[in-house]
């Protein structure tokens, strides 16, 4: 059993209601037979086009065109952030027009992930990564680990810097390091 149809006379009272500028629950005393989501459906369809629905993704396409023209090789996550809009609405609009407006440029890898990015035009779809072994997963886990339960030391860039400026000069007999801030000993001289 459905609904009761509904007559003339409610739905001129549905087009006063939308008319009036009041919300539907301040209205719904006009039309006692039917349940207040009846009568905010009957106002949304009455109101047609005039009225954003819910969930309208019509001026979505338009802005990210827009933006990927300016930026191409976006993620749909970058384009919902700047635009506000939920994950699956990005979605939607960029995947209903792949191959006819949009197209994957070329990919993004985050954490062990491949993401689209996203390109205006027809051009041919930037093929996919390949996914990653197990034994590279494992490697890279371990590695992970290793870098979140390791002892800090506060001095350790300072080291490999200097370890790897050590590599550029040489030794001396004694063992000790030396590095030179000019290329002749005058000179060095001089700025000491």
């Amino acid at each position: 059993m459905g609904a009761k149809k509904w007559s003339d006379e409610e739905i001129a009272i549905a087009r006063e209601i939308l008319t009036s500028g009041k919300t539907v629950k301040a209205m719904a005393h006009l039309l006692p037979g039917r349940p207040i989501g009846g009568i905010k459906c009957m106002v949304t369809k009455l109101a047609g086009d005039d009225k954003k629905k819910r969930g309208d993704t019509q001026w979505l396409w338009p802005a990210i065109e827009r933006e990927l023209k300016q930026n191409p090789g976006q993620t749909i996550e970058e384009l919902r952030i700047k635009f506000d809009c939920s994950h699956k609405h990005a979605c939607d609009v960029i995947r209903s027009r792949h191959g006819s407006g949009v197209y994957v440029s070329d990919w993004k890898t985050y954490i062990g992930h491949h993401i689209e990015r996203w390109s205006i035009g027809t051009g041919p779809d930037a093929p996919k990564p390949p996914r990653q072994s197990i034994e590279e997963r494992r490697r890279l886990g371990r590695l992970a680990y290793r870098m979140r339960t390791a002892k800090r030391n506060p001095f350790e860039n300072m080291l490999m810097q200097l370890q790897g400026e050590c590599a550029q000069v040489g030794a001396n007999d004694s063992g000790r390091v030396y590095i030179h801030l000019t290329d002749s000993p005058e000179e060095e001289m001089e700025v000491a």
